[in-house]
């Protein structure tokens, strides 16, 4: 505890600024890990990073995925002259991939695209969400980011997200940040912020690709995540470093679950949703027995509207209760009269009136 405690005074007490080499080095990261990305995009290529590994390794994954469990590893772009140690600041770049069971993109997609309930979807992380804008494929939003590490901060920040199809099975996102600034004071979220590129250099840039492939029953939803920080004080990168890269990992092992969560938890609503209007449906698709059983013609219905209003309250409770409807003979005997009292007693009426 006494060592965290160091490291929290240690990055509160130290400002941080985003230097123009910093940014020229993380947009070249950038520009490389676009590039194969958007090869693995194009028709035959490798869509989720799993497909990717040997035979053996690529089975384990998907067993692990359809039982439930959340990969994440760490990624780095390789090129001659290229390095994810920039200058004055730090790299963080990760992949994970969750399985969605019993989900089609149809029912997926809604979901991650309902940018103004982004808060309510990966809380406690994010305090705060608004759709700015949308024009086809192409939208524009913001978000309030909330962490709690080694000192408690606040983003402010904005993105601006496209969303295209491999396949009617393939479907991407890219989500590019715009904009981040740090609120100064925490327990002020609405309060000021600093300008952008200062503050203590928490977050200064996050993008997050997305892919989402339907199969096996299900949906495949990986999520690539690239971020650019402040670098670690001089002298304290040993106790740090461990700590300071395995937010990142957390963060999108978090989101990953409770995407896969709310979905669920929609779908299972939504299902309860469908019994229900299907045993409505069965309640009113059951009225034509009434009218046999009860030797009630058509143009006595049309007739007498209290007829009309008994044989549907009758076969309301009948439905409710699982009981059968009256013969001809149980009416004739009586019976009749007694549901018919039942009835009236229950509207609070007399039977002969």
């Amino acid at each position: 505890m006494l060592i965290v405690c160091l490291v929290g005074l240690s990055l509160r007490g130290t400002g941080a600024e985003l230097k123009q080499k910093t940014t020229a080095a993380f947009d070249k990261y950038v520009a490389l890990t676009e590039a194969r990305i958007n090869n693995e995009l194009r028709p035959g290529g490798t869509f989720l990073y799993v497909d990717d590994l040997t035979e053996n390794a690529r089975q384990s994954s998907y067993d692990k995925l359809r039982k439930g469990e959340v990969l994440v590893e760490r990624r780095e772009t390789k090129s001659p002259g290229l390095s994810s140690d920039v200058p004055d600041g730090m790299v963080h770049h990760w992949v994970g991939i969750i399985f969605i069971p019993g989900i089609t993109l149809a029912g997926l997609l809604p979901i991650m695209q309902d940018y103004d309930r982004r808060a309510e979807l990966y809380k406690p992380d994010v305090i705060a969400s608004h759709l700015i804008s949308h024009q086809g494929d192409d939208y524009r939003f913001s978000l309030r980011l909330y962490q709690k590490r080694f000192t408690t901060v606040v983003f402010n920040t904005e993105y601006i997200a496209h969303w295209g199809q491999v396949d009617p099975l393939k479907t991407y996102s890219h989500s590019i940040s715009t904009r981040i600034t740090e609120v100064r004071d925490s327990d002020h979220p609405d309060g000021e912020e600093w300008p952008v590129g200062e503050g203590r250099g928490y977050l200064w840039r996050l993008n997050t690709y997305w892919r989402f492939e339907e199969k096996d029953k299900g949906v495949y939803m990986q999520c690539e995540a690239l971020s650019l920080t402040r670098d670690i004080p001089l002298g304290l990168g040993w106790l740090l470093k461990p700590l300071v890269t395995k937010i990142p990992r957390e963060s999108l092992n978090r989101a990953l679950s409770q995407t896969r969560t709310a979905v669920l938890e929609k779908q299972k609503a939504g299902n309860a949703i469908g019994k229900n209007s299907t045993r409505r449906a069965s309640t009113v698709r059951s009225i034509p027995l009434l009218t046999s059983s009860w030797k009630i013609s058509s143009s006595e219905l049309m007739g007498d509207s209290r007829k009309m209003a008994t044989a549907f309250e009758v076969t309301r409770i009948h439905a409710e209760r699982s009981v059968p409807l009256p013969t001809d003979a149980e009416r004739n005997g009586g019976k009749g009269n007694l549901l018919s009292s039942e009835l009236s007693a229950q509207r609070g009426i007399s039977p002969n009136t």
